[in-house]
Protein backbone atom coordinates (compact mmCIF):
# COMPACT_ATOMS: atom_id res chain seq x y z
CA UNK A 1 0.00 0.00 0.00
CA UNK A 2 1.30 3.51 -0.87
CA UNK A 3 2.05 5.76 2.00
CA UNK A 4 -0.70 8.22 2.48
CA UNK A 5 0.79 10.57 5.30
CA UNK A 6 4.52 12.49 4.83
CA UNK A 7 5.12 14.15 8.46
CA UNK A 8 7.07 16.77 7.48
CA UNK A 9 8.95 18.35 10.63
CA UNK A 10 11.84 21.37 10.67
CA UNK A 11 14.00 21.20 13.69
CA UNK A 12 16.93 23.20 15.32
CA UNK A 13 18.40 22.51 18.76
CA UNK A 14 15.32 21.36 20.36
CA UNK A 15 16.45 17.75 20.89
CA UNK A 16 14.55 17.11 24.38
CA UNK A 17 11.42 18.33 22.53
CA UNK A 18 12.03 16.88 19.80
CA UNK A 19 12.77 13.85 21.53
CA UNK A 20 9.30 13.41 23.12
CA UNK A 21 7.66 14.29 20.01
CA UNK A 22 8.71 11.17 18.34
CA UNK A 23 7.83 9.16 20.86
CA UNK A 24 3.84 10.80 20.50
CA UNK A 25 4.45 9.82 17.03
CA UNK A 26 5.11 5.97 17.97
CA UNK A 27 1.50 6.09 19.73
CA UNK A 28 -0.27 7.24 16.61
CA UNK A 29 -3.37 5.10 16.11
CA UNK A 30 -2.48 4.76 12.36
CA UNK A 31 -0.43 2.21 10.30
CA UNK A 32 2.62 2.50 10.46
CA UNK A 33 3.36 1.37 7.04
CA UNK A 34 0.84 4.32 5.74
CA UNK A 35 2.95 7.07 6.97
CA UNK A 36 6.34 8.44 7.51
CA UNK A 37 8.20 10.93 8.92
CA UNK A 38 10.51 13.69 6.82
CA UNK A 39 12.68 15.54 9.64
CA UNK A 40 14.64 17.88 8.71
CA UNK A 41 17.67 18.79 10.84
CA UNK A 42 17.97 22.46 9.94
CA UNK A 43 21.86 23.18 11.25
CA UNK A 44 21.30 22.09 14.70
CA UNK A 45 24.33 21.79 16.74
CA UNK A 46 22.66 19.65 19.52
CA UNK A 47 22.51 15.81 19.89
CA UNK A 48 20.24 15.92 16.69
CA UNK A 49 22.45 14.67 14.30
CA UNK A 50 22.77 11.35 16.40
CA UNK A 51 19.32 10.16 15.52
CA UNK A 52 19.56 7.61 13.58
CA UNK A 53 16.41 6.20 11.56
CA UNK A 54 17.12 2.48 12.23
CA UNK A 55 16.05 3.20 16.51
CA UNK A 56 12.48 4.07 15.45
CA UNK A 57 9.44 1.72 15.18
CA UNK A 58 7.99 3.80 12.21
CA UNK A 59 9.30 4.31 8.73
CA UNK A 60 11.43 8.02 9.08
CA UNK A 61 14.08 9.93 6.63
CA UNK A 62 16.17 11.93 8.64
CA UNK A 63 17.46 14.96 6.17
CA UNK A 64 20.60 17.38 7.27
CA UNK A 65 21.46 20.78 5.82
CA UNK A 66 23.16 23.90 6.70
CA UNK A 67 20.84 26.39 8.88
CA UNK A 68 18.78 27.81 6.65
CA UNK A 69 15.45 28.58 7.96
CA UNK A 70 12.21 26.76 8.55
CA UNK A 71 10.95 27.42 4.98
CA UNK A 72 13.84 25.63 3.55
CA UNK A 73 13.61 23.05 5.97
CA UNK A 74 10.11 22.47 5.12
CA UNK A 75 10.79 22.84 1.18
CA UNK A 76 13.28 19.76 1.60
CA UNK A 77 10.94 17.88 3.31
CA UNK A 78 7.97 18.18 0.57
CA UNK A 79 10.71 17.28 -2.06
CA UNK A 80 11.25 14.17 0.10
CA UNK A 81 8.27 12.80 0.74
CA UNK A 82 6.78 10.09 -0.67
CA UNK A 83 3.08 10.64 0.98
CA UNK A 84 0.29 11.09 -1.39
CA UNK A 85 -0.43 13.81 1.48
CA UNK A 86 2.19 16.24 3.05
CA UNK A 87 1.03 16.73 6.99
CA UNK A 88 3.05 20.02 9.02
CA UNK A 89 3.93 19.76 12.73
CA UNK A 90 6.30 20.93 14.58
CA UNK A 91 9.49 19.51 16.66
CA UNK A 92 7.80 20.94 19.98
CA UNK A 93 4.23 19.85 19.42
CA UNK A 94 3.10 16.41 20.91
CA UNK A 95 0.03 14.76 18.60
CA UNK A 96 -2.81 13.24 19.80
CA UNK A 97 -2.84 9.16 19.41
CA UNK A 98 -6.40 9.52 16.62
CA UNK A 99 -4.85 13.01 14.59
CA UNK A 100 -3.96 11.23 11.48
CA UNK A 101 -7.45 9.11 11.46
CA UNK A 102 -9.50 12.49 11.73
CA UNK A 103 -7.35 14.31 9.18
CA UNK A 104 -7.69 11.11 7.08
CA UNK A 105 -11.54 11.28 7.22
CA UNK A 106 -11.93 14.38 6.13
CA UNK A 107 -9.10 14.33 3.17
CA UNK A 108 -12.05 10.98 2.43
CA UNK A 109 -15.10 13.08 2.62
CA UNK A 110 -13.88 15.62 0.30
CA UNK A 111 -11.31 16.65 -2.38
CA UNK A 112 -8.85 19.42 -2.56
CA UNK A 113 -8.66 20.59 1.35
CA UNK A 114 -6.46 22.10 3.63
CA UNK A 115 -7.59 20.04 6.93
CA UNK A 116 -6.58 21.89 10.44
CA UNK A 117 -6.80 21.12 13.88
CA UNK A 118 -6.41 22.93 17.57
CA UNK A 119 -2.85 23.74 18.53
CA UNK A 120 -2.83 23.73 22.73
CA UNK A 121 -0.82 25.85 24.64
CA UNK A 122 1.28 24.48 27.20
CA UNK A 123 4.06 25.56 29.37
CA UNK A 124 6.11 22.83 30.50
CA UNK A 125 6.63 19.42 30.51
CA UNK A 126 4.96 16.77 30.74
CA UNK A 127 1.70 17.05 28.48
CA UNK A 128 -1.81 15.93 28.53
CA UNK A 129 -1.38 12.98 26.68
CA UNK A 130 1.14 11.49 28.88
CA UNK A 131 -1.14 9.42 30.44
CA UNK A 132 1.27 6.27 30.89
CA UNK A 133 4.73 5.42 32.54
CA UNK A 134 6.45 5.18 29.28
CA UNK A 135 5.07 8.86 27.92
CA UNK A 136 6.28 10.29 31.74
CA UNK A 137 9.55 9.37 31.64
CA UNK A 138 10.03 10.11 27.83
CA UNK A 139 8.75 13.71 29.52
CA UNK A 140 10.84 13.44 32.40
CA UNK A 141 13.76 13.35 30.19
CA UNK A 142 12.54 15.46 27.76
CA UNK A 143 12.32 18.30 30.28
CA UNK A 144 15.50 17.85 32.66
CA UNK A 145 17.15 18.17 29.07
CA UNK A 146 15.28 21.54 28.04
CA UNK A 147 16.44 22.44 31.58
CA UNK A 148 20.28 21.74 30.43
CA UNK A 149 19.76 23.87 27.60
CA UNK A 150 18.03 26.47 29.44
CA UNK A 151 20.36 26.80 32.30
CA UNK A 152 23.39 27.23 29.39
CA UNK A 153 21.47 29.61 27.73
CA UNK A 154 21.25 31.64 30.82
CA UNK A 155 24.87 31.58 30.82
CA UNK A 156 25.16 33.20 27.68
CA UNK A 157 23.74 36.68 28.76
CA UNK A 158 25.77 38.46 26.25
CA UNK A 159 23.96 36.07 23.27
CA UNK A 160 27.35 35.68 21.81
CA UNK A 161 27.60 31.82 21.19
CA UNK A 162 24.40 31.40 18.74
CA UNK A 163 24.97 27.36 18.69
CA UNK A 164 21.83 27.31 20.86
CA UNK A 165 19.04 29.08 19.23
CA UNK A 166 17.44 32.67 20.13
CA UNK A 167 15.45 31.91 22.75
CA UNK A 168 15.08 34.87 25.58
CA UNK A 169 16.38 34.60 29.24
CA UNK A 170 12.91 34.96 30.40
CA UNK A 171 11.94 31.26 28.95
CA UNK A 172 15.22 29.88 30.00
CA UNK A 173 14.37 31.12 33.45
CA UNK A 174 11.18 29.80 33.68
CA UNK A 175 12.50 26.53 31.85
CA UNK A 176 15.56 25.95 34.44
CA UNK A 177 13.61 26.86 37.25
CA UNK A 178 12.25 23.85 37.00
CA UNK A 179 8.67 25.69 37.75
CA UNK A 180 5.28 23.07 37.74
CA UNK A 181 3.20 22.48 34.90
CA UNK A 182 -0.47 24.98 34.23
CA UNK A 183 -2.83 23.29 35.04
CA UNK A 184 -4.59 21.29 31.60
CA UNK A 185 -7.53 20.53 32.54
CA UNK A 186 -10.33 22.97 31.70
CA UNK A 187 -12.30 24.23 33.85
CA UNK A 188 -15.97 23.35 33.81
CA UNK A 189 -18.55 24.76 35.45
CA UNK A 190 -21.41 23.02 37.43
CA UNK A 191 -25.32 23.76 37.23
CA UNK A 192 -27.09 24.87 33.72
CA UNK A 193 -23.53 25.19 32.13
CA UNK A 194 -22.42 22.03 32.58
CA UNK A 195 -25.20 20.24 31.90
CA UNK A 196 -25.25 22.13 28.27
CA UNK A 197 -21.97 21.27 27.69
CA UNK A 198 -23.06 17.38 28.47
CA UNK A 199 -25.45 17.95 26.12
CA UNK A 200 -23.22 19.55 23.26
CA UNK A 201 -20.76 16.67 23.66
CA UNK A 202 -23.59 13.85 23.86
CA UNK A 203 -24.99 15.12 20.52
CA UNK A 204 -21.96 16.60 18.90
CA UNK A 205 -18.84 13.93 20.10
CA UNK A 206 -17.01 17.28 20.48
CA UNK A 207 -16.02 18.88 24.02
CA UNK A 208 -18.05 22.69 24.53
CA UNK A 209 -14.62 23.68 25.91
CA UNK A 210 -12.61 22.59 22.83
CA UNK A 211 -14.15 25.90 20.71
CA UNK A 212 -11.68 28.46 22.27
CA UNK A 213 -9.03 26.42 20.55
CA UNK A 214 -10.81 26.92 17.53
CA UNK A 215 -8.52 29.20 14.42
CA UNK A 216 -9.75 31.17 11.80
CA UNK A 217 -6.32 30.41 10.17
CA UNK A 218 -6.03 29.11 7.22
CA UNK A 219 -2.42 27.63 7.52
CA UNK A 220 -0.77 26.87 10.51
CA UNK A 221 2.39 24.56 10.41
CA UNK A 222 1.87 23.19 13.54
CA UNK A 223 -0.78 20.77 12.22
CA UNK A 224 -1.96 21.20 8.62
CA UNK A 225 -2.49 18.91 5.91
CA UNK A 226 -3.00 18.63 2.11
CA UNK A 227 -2.12 16.69 -0.78
CA UNK A 228 1.26 16.95 -1.73
CA UNK A 229 0.85 18.01 -5.64
CA UNK A 230 -0.92 21.25 -4.43
CA UNK A 231 2.00 22.05 -2.50
CA UNK A 232 3.91 21.69 -5.58
CA UNK A 233 1.20 23.54 -7.93
CA UNK A 234 1.20 26.38 -5.59
CA UNK A 235 5.08 26.17 -5.68
CA UNK A 236 5.91 25.61 -1.90
CA UNK A 237 6.92 28.10 0.50
CA UNK A 238 8.59 31.00 -0.23
CA UNK A 239 11.87 31.17 1.59
CA UNK A 240 12.77 35.35 1.49
CA UNK A 241 9.28 35.74 4.37
CA UNK A 242 11.18 35.49 7.76
CA UNK A 243 7.96 35.00 9.22
CA UNK A 244 4.43 34.40 7.92
CA UNK A 245 5.34 32.37 5.38
CA UNK A 246 2.11 30.36 5.84
CA UNK A 247 0.25 33.13 5.46
CA UNK A 248 1.75 33.85 2.29
CA UNK A 249 1.22 30.52 0.74
CA UNK A 250 -2.42 30.58 2.10
CA UNK A 251 -3.14 32.89 -0.22
CA UNK A 252 -1.58 31.05 -3.42
CA UNK A 253 -3.69 27.43 -1.83
CA UNK A 254 -6.27 29.24 -1.98
CA UNK A 255 -6.22 30.53 -5.65
CA UNK A 256 -5.85 27.09 -6.38
CA UNK A 257 -9.61 26.36 -4.75
CA UNK A 258 -8.54 24.78 -1.82
CA UNK A 259 -10.60 24.93 0.74
CA UNK A 260 -10.46 24.66 4.57
CA UNK A 261 -11.85 22.23 7.02
CA UNK A 262 -11.24 22.44 11.11
CA UNK A 263 -11.84 19.54 12.89
CA UNK A 264 -11.60 19.96 16.82
CA UNK A 265 -11.08 15.98 16.92
CA UNK A 266 -7.57 16.61 15.25
CA UNK A 267 -5.35 17.64 18.32
CA UNK A 268 -2.28 18.84 18.94
CA UNK A 269 -0.66 20.07 22.32
CA UNK A 270 2.31 22.90 21.62
CA UNK A 271 4.70 23.28 24.13
CA UNK A 272 5.16 27.19 24.85
CA UNK A 273 6.81 28.41 28.06
CA UNK A 274 6.39 32.18 28.76
CA UNK A 275 7.85 34.97 27.11
CA UNK A 276 9.10 38.05 28.45
CA UNK A 277 6.74 41.04 27.13
CA UNK A 278 9.75 42.83 25.83
CA UNK A 279 10.77 39.81 23.94
CA UNK A 280 6.81 39.80 23.06
CA UNK A 281 8.00 42.86 21.45
CA UNK A 282 10.23 42.06 19.58
CA UNK A 283 8.19 39.47 17.96
CA UNK A 284 5.35 41.85 17.09
CA UNK A 285 7.81 43.90 14.83
CA UNK A 286 9.07 40.98 13.01
CA UNK A 287 4.83 40.49 12.41
CA UNK A 288 4.13 44.03 11.35
CA UNK A 289 6.89 44.19 8.98
CA UNK A 290 5.85 40.60 7.47
CA UNK A 291 1.78 41.64 7.33
CA UNK A 292 3.72 44.35 5.86
CA UNK A 293 5.64 42.32 2.79
CA UNK A 294 2.11 40.50 2.62
CA UNK A 295 0.21 43.58 1.68
CA UNK A 296 2.45 44.63 -0.46
CA UNK A 297 2.74 41.36 -2.44
CA UNK A 298 -1.20 40.94 -2.62
CA UNK A 299 -2.42 44.52 -2.31
CA UNK A 300 -5.88 44.87 -1.43
CA UNK A 301 -8.54 46.51 0.76
CA UNK A 302 -9.77 43.03 2.28
CA UNK A 303 -6.02 42.39 2.98
CA UNK A 304 -5.20 45.66 4.42
CA UNK A 305 -7.87 45.29 6.93
CA UNK A 306 -6.54 41.90 8.07
CA UNK A 307 -3.12 43.02 8.65
CA UNK A 308 -4.31 45.79 10.96
CA UNK A 309 -2.16 48.16 9.37
CA UNK A 310 -4.60 51.24 8.68
CA UNK A 311 -5.21 54.44 10.47
CA UNK A 312 -8.28 53.21 12.59
CA UNK A 313 -6.09 51.17 14.57
CA UNK A 314 -3.17 53.61 14.81
CA UNK A 315 -5.42 56.39 16.19
CA UNK A 316 -6.60 54.22 19.08
CA UNK A 317 -3.20 52.78 19.75
CA UNK A 318 -1.85 56.24 20.41
CA UNK A 319 -4.35 56.97 22.19
CA UNK A 320 -2.36 55.73 25.11
CA UNK A 321 0.65 54.98 23.97
CA UNK A 322 1.42 58.85 23.07
CA UNK A 323 1.37 62.20 24.93
CA UNK A 324 0.98 61.69 28.40
CA UNK A 325 -0.26 58.16 29.08
CA UNK A 326 2.83 56.85 27.47
CA UNK A 327 5.34 57.29 30.62
CA UNK A 328 2.52 56.05 32.74
CA UNK A 329 1.78 52.49 30.34
CA UNK A 330 4.98 51.49 30.13
CA UNK A 331 5.35 51.28 34.32
CA UNK A 332 2.36 49.76 34.32
CA UNK A 333 3.61 47.22 31.75
CA UNK A 334 6.75 46.62 34.07
CA UNK A 335 4.75 46.51 37.24
CA UNK A 336 5.84 49.73 38.56
CA UNK A 337 3.13 51.19 38.72
CA UNK A 338 -0.44 50.45 39.11
CA UNK A 339 -2.33 52.95 36.62
CA UNK A 340 -3.27 50.15 34.35
CA UNK A 341 -3.80 46.92 34.48
CA UNK A 342 -0.37 45.35 33.51
CA UNK A 343 -1.37 43.06 30.82
CA UNK A 344 -3.55 45.72 28.83
CA UNK A 345 -0.23 48.37 29.62
CA UNK A 346 1.76 45.31 27.63
CA UNK A 347 -0.72 44.16 25.13
CA UNK A 348 -0.76 48.33 24.01
CA UNK A 349 2.58 48.74 23.69
CA UNK A 350 2.96 45.20 21.86
CA UNK A 351 0.01 46.22 19.29
CA UNK A 352 2.34 49.78 19.01
CA UNK A 353 5.53 47.81 18.00
CA UNK A 354 3.33 45.82 15.59
CA UNK A 355 1.98 48.83 13.78
CA UNK A 356 4.98 50.87 14.13
CA UNK A 357 7.04 48.17 12.12
CA UNK A 358 4.39 47.85 9.74
CA UNK A 359 3.80 51.20 8.78
CA UNK A 360 7.09 52.30 8.58
CA UNK A 361 7.38 48.85 5.57
CA UNK A 362 4.42 50.64 4.01
CA UNK A 363 5.60 54.31 4.35
CA UNK A 364 8.96 53.14 2.82
CA UNK A 365 7.37 52.29 -0.07
CA UNK A 366 4.92 55.05 -0.34
CA UNK A 367 1.77 52.94 0.29
CA UNK A 368 0.53 55.06 3.19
Amino acid sequence: MAIEFSLIIPTYNRIGALRHCLKHIERLNFPQKNFEVILVDDGSQDETSQLKAETFPFNITIIHQPNSGTSTARNRGIMAAKGLICMFVDDDVMLHPNLLLEHQRLHKAEPNLVVRGPVINFASLPCPLDSDDELLASALAASDKLKQTANQQLRQVSGSDPTLGTANLATASFLSSGAPQLAHSHKKGGGLFAGLADLWKEWSGSDWHMFKHFSMNYLCTSNASLYRHHLIAAGLFDTSFPRWEDAELAVRLKRLGLKRRFSLEAIVYHLKPPETWEARIRTAQKDGASAAELYLRYPSFLMRLRSGLHWANSWRNNLFTQGPWQKMLVTSARGESKVFPQKFAQDMLIEKAYLEAGLDRLKRTQSF
